[in-house]
């Protein structure tokens, strides 16, 4: 059984009640089963219940083996200690809190009517790569595509609010909007590095030296710790020599090196050739949040990125390795990536800090008229049944599956939970039926 069928048992109370008693003995009362926590801490709060006559009141916490509690690292979390009641199917180690008490503990293994059944439905979908694949033909086109949508604004409302929560007085909201863009040339498996690349960045200094494009490279690539000794190239050399002259004239931070991930992944998404064209998008446009903002169309924002890598990267995908000739300019797939995870993002941002609903709804619409990513995950998502027609599907879809799928968070999605109400109607219909065999 997976653990989010414990929590639909659990918040729906759908476990016999009869004689209910703490695994150490003691008699225990539900008053209420509490509010789910779509947070981090404990699985349901503000619960309510009595043991042994006494009144209690605080917070679940929902595990398969009572043993999962030390297995998720709880013991050393604090949030944990306002448990009152620990639900488990099976206490198979008691769970002592920091002060020395014994958590009191529910064991539902025997009380749930239709246990078998539950563990049937949990075995159907063990294999599946979301648990709800093999239900597809069950799902109704409409209730996927309100899920996606619903997912796609809980997105972009995240993205939102982290940004303008990290605001302080001592970072310009400009420049927050461009580490945004920025980061998104990294894509999946250096976006991190590209926070921490775009994080260090001095966007006054970029606007002074943005017309001199050897100083400009030298400048990102000694940022990033990528101009190695070792390497003998002309063309490094002469970057070396003017992010020494900048390091005289400004306090620098270089990051290392080693942050910086080649493998796994084609020559033309190397970090290399991604910082050699973000120099060439900051050498014609040195605040690309400012020129998005001012002509806010995908159309114009596609153009600011039809300026190829300088010409050294016409034969390398890195430092010292002679390569074939081939333009370094990015790619159309490339491009949309940086609009829907970069671009989009920061401007959806930028008019919820304004209060601008107009231009809020318009960059929601924009994500509407671009076409949808192509990577595995949304495959994934297609061949469970959605239909991913453009960018703000493929989006939601991305969200659901990382936030949801990925996390068995099926409560919390309107398909798993339509799904969970199914196969408690089936099972209340077989446990009926059975009891009625037997009492003939």
């Amino acid at each position: 059984m997976y653990e989010y069928i414990l929590h639909h048992v659990w918040f729906k109370q759908r476990f016999s009640g009869r004689d209910l008693t703490t695994t150490d003995g003691r008699s225990l009362q539900i008053l209420h089963p509490g509010e789910y926590n779509e947070n981090s801490g404990p699985d349901f709060l503000n619960a309510v219940i009595r043991i042994d006559q006494e009144r209690w009141a605080g917070a679940v916490e929902i595990h398969l083996k009572s043993s999962d509690w030390y297995d998720h690292g709880h013991q050393t979390d604090k949030q944990y200690d306002s448990v009152i009641l620990h639900v488990c199917l099976e206490e198979n180690k008691p769970v002592i809190l920091s002060d020395g008490t014994r958590i009191p503990c529910l064991e539902l293994h025997e009380r749930i009517p239709g246990r078998d059944d539950w563990v049937r439905h949990s075995k159907l979908n063990a294999n599946s790569s979301l648990l709800c694949e093999p239900f597809r033909d069950e799902i109704d086109d409409a209730l996927r595509l309100t899920e996606l949508q619903e997912r796609f604004l809980t997105r972009m409302e995240r993205k939102a609010s982290a940004l303008i929560t990290n605001q302080t007085s001592s970072k310009i909201w400009e420049d927050q909007l461009n580490q945004q863009i920025i980061s998104a040339f990294g894509m999946r498996t250096n976006k991190m590095t590209f926070e921490m690349l775009a994080a260090q960045l001095d966007y006054r200094l970029i606007a002074r030296i943005h017309d001199q494009p050897i100083k400009l490279e030298a400048y990102l690539f000694g940022i990033a710790g990528l101009l190695n000794e070792s390497v003998t190239d002309d063309y490094v050399v002469q970057l070396r020599r003017e992010f020494r002259l900048l390091q005289l004239a400004h306090d620098l931070h270089v990051l290392p090196n080693t942050i910086w991930n080649f493998l796994r992944m084609r020559p033309a998404n190397f970090p290399t050739i991604r910082l050699a064209q973000l120099s060439a998008l900051l050498h014609h446009f040195p605040n690309p949040a400012r020129s998005c903002k001012e002509s806010a169309t995908p159309k114009y924002w596609k153009k600011m990125f039809q300026f190829p890598a300088s010409a050294y990267w016409n034969t390398h995908f890195t430092f010292n390795k002679p390569s074939a000739y081939k333009s370094k300019l990015p790619g159309n797939a490339f491009v949309e990536a940086v609009i829907l995870n970069g671009i989009l993002p920061a401007l959806y941002a930028d008019a919820q800090r304004s209060s601008d609903e107009l231009r809020c709804n318009a960059m929601l619409n924009w994500f509407e008229s671009l076409p949808a990513e192509k990577n595995t995950l949304v495959e994934v998502m297609k061949q469970a049944g959605f239909t991913i027609g453009n960018a703000a599907h493929s989006q939601g879809a991305i969200e659901l599956n990382r936030e949801g799928c990925r996390r068995k968070r099926c409560d919390q999605c309107s398909i798993g939970r339509y799904l969970l109400s199914s196969i408690v109607r089936e099972i209340d219909e077989g446990t009926r039926y059975r009891n009625m065999e037997i009492h003939r």
